[in-house]
């Protein structure tokens, strides 16, 4: 049975119930019944969507390279994601949207990305404020704000980068991915690690440095 005709089916027993006067109970029912099928029908949408954009969308390029003291690393900042990926997500009926809060040592992002049907998805990331920046307040706000969005925004569409640069290597070290970064800094608030101490206890200055 395919999905559009699922709906026009609990549309047809709804109908033909009021005909045979269906008491307001067995109305509720039918209706609650429709509404399950329509967000099974819109996940299932939903999806195929998300299959359909993976499998279309290339890796994204790292388009800004950071130099800190010897070391460098690369990385793709947040408006050259959002316009690689733009057109594809409106050609599979997907978008995307931020909300983000301020918590006592950071920021937390979620992104959700919606599809056209109805259905959503959330994936959140939290930054840490960097208090040892040379920046002002605001700016140190801002700068862990578009780090979380980025890594928000990857972890809700799956997304990959491409190696731009050699990401450290003319240290002789390489380190370890986006997406490895990203999925270390989940489980470091999982568990409720302190990411600064982490990242003093392995010296380096980030996630992204580790090798």
């Amino acid at each position: 049975m395919s999905n559009e005709l699922s709906t026009v089916t609990t549309d047809a027993m709804i109908q033909a119930a009021i005909e045979k006067g269906i008491t307001p109970d067995g109305l509720e029912k039918l209706v609650n019944l429709r509404l399950k099928v329509m967000a099974v029908e819109a996940e299932q949408a939903f999806n195929r969507a998300m299959q359909e954009f993976q499998s279309t969308c290339p890796p994204i390029g790292k388009n800004r390279i950071v130099q800190t003291g010897k070391y460098s690393y690369s990385y793709a900042e947040l408006d050259h994601i959002a316009e690689t990926i733009r057109p594809l997500l409106a050609q599979h009926g997907l978008s995307y949207s931020f909300d983000s809060s301020l918590t006592e040592t950071g920021v937390n992002v979620i992104c959700t990305v919606r599809h056209i049907a109805g259905h959503s998805r959330p994936a959140s990331f939290s930054a840490p404020i960097d208090g040892t920046a040379v920046m002002n307040d605001m700016q140190k706000a801002a700068s862990a704000l578009s780090y979380a969005r980025r890594y928000a925004l990857i972890l809700a569409l799956g997304l990959t980068t491409g190696e731009a640069d050699d990401d450290g290597a003319s240290s002789g070290v390489k380190k370890i991915t986006d997406k490895q970064a990203a999925d270390l800094a989940a489980l470091i608030e999982e568990v409720r690690a302190d990411p600064v101490k982490f990242c003093r206890f392995l010296n380096v200055e980030s996630v992204e440095d580790i090798a």
